[in-house]
């Protein structure tokens, strides 16, 4: 399962925002996954909930947003929405594309708090 590992680099992530600003405790976090990451969202919010019993993200929040699988043909160059079982361009049928979404993995928000 490489969600842990995942899960465990999200951690390190919060963990330097939160040093790096004042906070003592982090209350949320969104991510950005891409489509064609492979990544599934819930074996990465039971990774997330498992790492971060005891600490200072315990009770944070982890909101995962989807990013769709967007891509475009190389041979009449047109963009689709592609799916990971259905890669084919709907325009005229070739399997060579390019990737433009779907493969990113980001840490868009952290929020937290400082002691007052």
């Amino acid at each position: 399962m490489h969600e842990a590992g995942i899960a465990e680099s999200i951690l390190g992530i919060a963990k330097d925002v939160a040093r790096e600003n004042g906070l003592t405790r982090i209350t949320g976090i969104t991510i950005q996954i891409g489509q064609f990451t492979g990544i599934e969202a819930d074996a990465l919010d039971f990774a997330f909930q498992v790492m971060t019993k005891d600490t200072s993200i315990e009770n944070a929040e982890l909101v995962i947003e989807k990013t769709p699988l967007l891509l475009r043909c190389k041979k009449c160059e047109g963009e689709y929405s592609g799916a990971p079982d259905d890669l084919l361009c709907p325009n005229c049928g070739a399997e060579d594309f390019l990737i433009l979404q779907g493969r990113e993995m980001v840490v868009k928000f952290i929020t937290g708090e400082k002691d007052a």
